[in-house]
């Protein structure tokens, strides 16, 4: 019997701001792979479509070739369809019923939809998520109760991101040759995963006491660095002496520095110098100055609360670090608050302790917010910072950029503006 998967995002994706602002929440990494590709795996099946937010749809399809995207017409054309929620993690032993229509429920929440043939005429005139989210609800399927982990919001990402790594490890074969044993290392050896194209000096420490130690192609890890698994080193990335402490995951072609524990973040970020960040999680093309430091635990030890999507939301834990949208920078010495979040392209400035909430495209300046500089002047300063890793400021990324610059407008409506600083690089 043949059956096609379908992700789709479901009406929570604001709830992952300012990370889901400027791509599908299936893109979001947690472990070693990002939701696509854990969905993808646990199932085994590759996605033929998925349903995402509007504004996305262009970016999508020129990151996902071989995907229809908020398209009817390839669900009118199909037999069987599997729609997973792509902020969902199905469990390793996944299996569901082929032979019935029915829903999944994770957390109290639809997870999966699955749908025979006679179930998909009702399913037309679908432009974007919503609308596929409306009309899966409105079948009235029977529901099933399924394991699993729904991530509602980025905390959950962070929380879950150690025993992921372990999870996603389980069954592969170590890289590293057994009787080449790292001086540095403490721990069993069978955790220890190193391609052989990656490049670790002499007098770096890994601790794989309390899950695995993995390293991807073309990474370079510096003498005098401490992995703690688990934690994975994302390709290209390189590491300079960093304390990189468990439950932590890098992405593609970053630059490492200081100490690390229990984060995640994106590709081609920039937190090269000193300063600490912990259960946080950080975007794309971010840049960390020098001496910017983020806490993660409140002086009263109390729970935090997140500003998310123009809500105040409890998190029910204690340490909870902070959330930054793609190309938001700080400058040096800047101090971040327990629970902030920086919207996309956000500015700071050093002055105390910095506003918990910073709207995308906005500034923080004396500890106070403040506009932003000019569209073009943004656009500017990210195509010099994506030329530093031979990256391009696409069509397509510009655009999404621009309907974010939209769609986050009310956020700083109120902000005062300031003189903007002239940008007069010519490159990098």
């Amino acid at each position: 019997m043949k059956i096609d998967l379908c992700l789709y995002e479901n009406d929570n994706a604001g709830m992952l701001e300012p990370l889901a602002l400027t791509r599908p929440v299936f893109s979001l990494l947690c472990g070693t792979k990002n939701l696509f590709e854990k969905i993808s795996s646990t199932i085994g099946l590759l996605p033929g479509a998925c349903f995402v937010r509007k504004y996305l749809q262009e970016t999508v399809r020129s990151s996902f070739l071989n995907i229809a995207v908020n398209s009817t017409a390839w669900v009118e054309s199909r037999g069987n369809i599997l729609f997973v929620d792509g902020a969902w993690i199905p469990p390793l032993n996944f299996q569901f019923d082929h032979e019935s229509s029915h829903v999944g429920i994770c957390s109290g929440k639809p997870v999966y939809y699955y749908c025979k043939r006679n179930k998909l005429s009702s399913l037309t005139e679908i432009q974007c998520n919503l609308d596929l989210v409306e009309r899966l609800r409105s079948l009235d399927l029977p529901e099933i109760t399924v394991e699993g982990n729904l991530l509602q919001y980025l905390w959950d990402f962070v929380g879950n991101n150690g025993a992921q790594i372990i999870g996603d490890m389980k069954g592969l074969h170590k890289l590293s040759n057994p009787d080449e044993s790292p001086a540095g290392l403490f721990g069993p050896l069978d955790q220890l995963f190193i391609h052989p194209e990656a490049e670790v000096e002499p007098l770096v420490a890994f601790d794989t006491t309390k899950g695995p130690v993995v390293i991807e192609s073309g990474a370079k890890i510096q003498a005098f660095t401490r992995l703690e698994g688990p934690c994975f080193i994302g390709k290209d990335t390189q590491v300079f002496g960093a304390k990189i402490r468990a439950g932590t995951s890098i992405g593609t072609n970053c630059r490492i520095g200081g100490e690390i524990e229990n984060s995640i973040i994106l590709g081609y970020t920039n937190k090269y110098h000193d300063g600490f960040l912990g259960h946080s999680y950080l975007g794309e093309w971010v840049n960390w100055g020098a001496a910017t430091n983020a806490s993660d635990l409140r002086n009263d030890y109390g729970l935090v609360r997140v500003q998310v999507d123009g809500q105040l939301i409890n998190t029910g834990l204690n340490k909870v670090g902070v959330f930054f949208g793609d190309h938001s920078r700080t400058s040096i010495g800047v101090l971040l608050n327990t629970g902030s979040n920086i919207g996309a392209f956000a500015n700071l400035l050093p002055g105390g302790l910095l506003p918990r909430n910073v709207p995308a495209f906005a500034s923080s300046k004396n500890g106070k917010l403040v506009q932003g500089n000019s569209w073009e002047i943004l656009m500017q300063i990210a195509s010099v910072v994506m030329q530093r890793r031979q990256r391009e400021l696409t069509t397509e990324l510009e655009q999404l950029y621009q309907n974010v610059f939209h769609l986050t407008a009310s956020h700083r409506k109120k902000i005062p503006f300031e003189p903007e600083i002239p940008f007069n690089r010519k490159s990098a």
